[in-house]
């Protein structure tokens, strides 16, 4: 024992000893990263040993060299398959890995989208990169229009918001010190600016549409995004076929994907395999779903409230009939409701064209193409599936069937939100056309209007922004997308019952001398205690409306970690 303790404590002070005298620089492969290594190698394990600092970067190194390590005497069954690594990397072949900026995608109101044929000057639209932040899911048949305003409305309106909160601002105040222009009426005792409820609307619609033109003049192209056309050479038959070939691989390098979604999607052959492409490697919360419909509904609604305020103000000017304003409120809400209704109708059609989908019946433009997307799907199941390893191309492609009957319906749906229109979005829409009537009450300030009073008003108009509509909406979808079956006259009679419902909910709120707002503001004008519960009441409901969005965001994530923690297990 004493002879066997001296030996084990001359092999440490050698190995020590060689440590000192010799160490050598290794690269690491993945990372490109220089690490301290020695030239000793452990026996046992065939790892070379680290040399280890306190550090936390030390300690990563360290993982990263030990599992590549342990990757390169992995036996070779128990890693991907040749075909599968090229079909989902740009290893040999970087120079494929192209993407265009959002800018040049949608320059000329979405030109490129006009047609599907390319060009080499299409093709010089995208650059090599490494990394892709979007990947543009369509099909050609859709119009250019519809395609064009969903991308907008994707990549565009935070913009557009920030841009008209600031005018929204700058108005705001110059009404304040009674800059601008305003107008007086003899049923209100002060008068109100004009400018804002204007100005306000149009300019973000104006910023939402162009946006990319003036970002392209700045020399700022916005994020890369992947089409088709730019990114995948459409003359050079030989380009193109080993970009068709990566197509797995431009998803993988994708952060995110966008689906302009329409009835057609989920018939065409490309479509479907972009997003069994995406999934295995992505988590649900990184698929964008944006139905055409939605940014049509969101515009359109911008638009009409605007123009209701125009109408609003012309009705008191040449004092008209009180009825004009709320017609024009029911017909807005009619078109809201049919349009909601078919977007819970899409809904319900994913359930039914997927619960018996088969590969064999998806159309796809160019059937020569059809035998490459084959063998594409089949490696990426054989690749992806453990117990397809040994399976030809037809099994395999009978196991993509039932995957996509068991789980695509669930993730495009998930993907696609609770509500047609997410909260920050309804904010924009009422924030720009109830919320800029607000701002104009404060052109009444110079005339003698009571700072109090002014406070009132703006709570009143913030709690609608916020909290009233937002509310409002969500009830009247969740009430939609009930008795889809109805039809003709059925479908009406439901609709105006649904309409009514929400008009009586909103004057529960807001109609004079009874509503519940307008009592809290009656006293607040000589109570502070009644102020005070204005102000709780108002962010209390605005609180809830929130909470109202969020859950189904917070579910969703909440799903995407989960599918991250079992593919990794």
């Amino acid at each position: 024992a004493q002879h066997e303790g001296r030996e084990e404590e001359e092999e440490a002070g050698a190995k020590a000893a060689q440590h000192e005298d010799r160490e050598e620089v290794v690269k690491d492969d993945d990372r490109g990263e220089v690490v301290q290594v020695d030239a000793a190698t452990d026996t046992k394990s065939g790892a070379r040993g680290v040399k280890v600092g306190h550090t936390r970067g030390s300690r990563m190194l360290l993982a990263k060299s030990l599992r590549t390590a342990q990757l390169a005497k992995s036996d070779e069954t128990s890693r991907p398959s040749d075909s599968v690594m090229e079909l989902l990397t740009f290893s040999g072949c970087e120079d494929l890995c192209r993407a265009s900026r959002l800018a040049d995608v949608l320059r000329c109101q979405g030109r490129i989208f006009q047609v599907s044929a390319g060009s080499a000057q299409t093709y010089e639209l995208s650059k090599q990169v490494t990394r892709i932040n979007t990947f543009i899911s369509h099909n050609w048949s859709v119009p250019r229009f519809y395609k064009y305003l969903a991308l907008t409305f994707r990549f565009n309106c935070s913009t557009a918001a920030l841009v008209t909160v600031v005018e929204m601002a700058v108005l705001g105040v110059a009404n304040a010190f009674g800059v601008l222009p305003h107008i007086s009426i003899d049923s209100k005792p002060y008068p109100n600016g004009v400018c804002c409820r204007l100005l306000c609307a149009p300019t973000f619609v104006l910023v939402a549409i162009f946006a990319q033109d003036v970002r392209r003049l700045v020399g700022c192209g916005g994020p890369r995004v992947f089409l088709d056309k730019t990114c995948i050479h459409q003359v050079d038959t030989e380009t193109k076929r080993r970009g068709i070939k990566k197509l797995g691989a431009f998803m993988c390098n994708s952060d995110e994907m966008l689906v302009v979604y329409t009835d057609v999607y989920l018939l065409k052959l490309w479509t479907v395999y972009e997003i069994a492409a995406f999934l295995p490697f992505h988590s649900i919360d990184k698929m964008k779903v944006i139905s055409i419909v939605v940014p049509m509904m969101f515009y359109s609604a911008l638009i009409l409230y605007w123009s209701l305020n125009v109408l609003g103000l012309l009705t008191e000017l040449v004092d008209g009939p009180a009825w004009v304003a709320p017609a024009f409120d029911v017909v807005i809400g009619l078109i809201f409701m049919f349009t909601v209704r078919r977007r819970a109708r899409d809904k319900l059609m994913i359930q039914l064209r997927l619960s018996d989908f088969s590969i064999r019946n998806c159309t796809c433009f160019d059937e020569g193409d059809r035998p490459v997307v084959y063998a594409n799907i089949a490696d990426l199941m054989r690749g992806t599936q453990d117990d397809l390893v040994d399976e030809d191309d037809e099994h395999a492609l009978q196991h993509f069937d039932t995957l996509v009957r068991s789980e695509l319906a669930r993730v495009l749906i998930s993907s696609m939100g609770r509500f047609s229109v997410p909260y920050h979005y309804i904010v924009y829409a009422m924030g720009f056309t109830r919320g800029a009537n607000g701002l104009d009450l404060l052109a009444g300030i110079p005339h003698g209007l009571a700072w109090r009073e002014v406070l009132i008003k703006e709570l009143y108009f913030a709690l609608e922004v916020f909290g009233i509509f937002p509310l409002l909406f969500a009830g009247c979808e969740l009430l939609a997308g009930k008795f889809l079956q109805l039809k003709g006259c059925k479908e009406v009679a439901w609709v105006v019952f649904i309409i009514g419902l929400a008009s009586g909910a909103h004057g529960a709120f807001s109609w004079p001398e009874v509503g519940a707002c307008r009592v809290f503001a009656a006293e607040s004008r000589t109570s502070n205690a009644a102020l005070v519960a204005y102000a709780v009441l108002c962010c209390s409901v605005c609180g809830f409306a929130f909470l109202a969005y969020s859950p189904y965001v917070k579910w969703s994530l909440l799903v995407g970690r989960c599918n991250r923690r079992q593919r990794s297990s």
